[in-house]
């Protein structure tokens, strides 16, 4: 009886294992396979198409997202019915209502949105001397965003009070970076042994998703609070044949590859099947209590 509870384990772990395999689907935004995909909510993927057009994909439709005059809108975030990103050197919030400019008070050279999580928005500016910063928004007051010492700093992604982004270091080195609100810590992929440029872009709870560049080698990866993973491995800086990853939401990672938009999702493990699983591996360690009339 135990080796056939046993089979039965196996058999649903097997199972299981397989419904994990991940999927990848290429994003067709204004009827062409061309462009990039930045940020994901839930089903809602925004980015731009071939022709430089911001899109919001929900799962089923398009929809061309234009701004308020000439040129083009570069959708990088949303969080519910909130998009924002930017218009040339001017940042843009669209919801289901209206569209707005958005100015941080010292980016006299230009404001850029890339994350957005409820009411928090982050992003770079463009000081009077020229200096690129990251920023917080918070619906009231503004801060900013520095990695110590660094050149430049870019903050690209939020999730909670966590926000990752890259820095320029003294030798003009990407790095990727975590900053909790009180520390910073950099997040440099060690895929290309501390050479190259790094990049932080998404996060979601404990997970962030970029990708590091090392001449001419490409890598994307997850990390996890703990390990960097990698799933496409390394690829090569070849005609544009590599991914990049910019997003991401629960299990679905949204990026670009060879000019193309995709949703990258790997599938979570059935709860039924997980159930199922924890009962027989309890059936099989459980030791069944003998009777008092029984031989010895």
């Amino acid at each position: 009886m135990r080796h056939t509870i046993l089979a039965v384990v196996f058999l649903i772990a097997a199972q299981i294992g397989t419904s994990r395999a991940a999927t990848i689907q290429f994003l067709t935004p204004g009827g062409s396979s061309a462009g990039i995909a930045y940020g994901v909510d839930g089903f809602n993927v925004v980015g731009e198409d071939g022709l430089h057009r911001g899109f919001l994909y929900d799962g089923v439709s398009y929809t061309l997202l234009s701004p308020p005059g000439p040129g083009t809108f570069t959708p990088r975030g949303i969080s519910g019915n909130t998009i924002v990103g930017n218009w040339g050197s001017v940042a843009l919030i669209f919801d289901s209502a209206s569209v707005s400019t958005f100015s941080h008070p010292l980016g006299v050279n230009g404001t850029s949105l890339y994350g957005i999580d409820g009411d928090k928005l982050v992003g770079t500016y463009g000081d009077a001397s020229k200096v690129l910063h990251g920023f917080l928004y918070d619906g009231a007051t503004y801060s900013t965003v520095d990695f110590p010492g660094a050149k430049a700093t870019r903050a690209f992604g939020i999730s909670g009070n966590n926000i990752v982004g890259s820095y320029t270091d003294s030798k003009n080195r990407s790095h990727g970076f975590l900053f909790n609100g009180t520390t910073y810590m950099t997040l440099d992929d060690p895929i290309f042994l501390g050479t190259g440029d790094n990049a932080s872009h998404g996060i979601d709870g404990n997970k962030i998703v970029g990708f590091a560049l090392s001449t001419p080698a490409s890598a994307t990866f997850i990390y996890d609070g703990s390990t960097f993973s990698h799933p496409f491995g390394i690829e090569v800086l070849l005609g544009g044949n590599f991914h990049q990853f910019y997003g991401i939401s629960g299990n679905r990672i949204v990026g670009e590859y060879n000019d193309k938009p995709f949703v990258y999702v790997i599938p979570e493990p059935s709860s039924f099947l997980l159930a199922i699983v924890a009962a027989a591996g309890l059936l099989v360690f459980v030791r069944p209590k003998r009777s008092r009339a029984s031989p010895r």
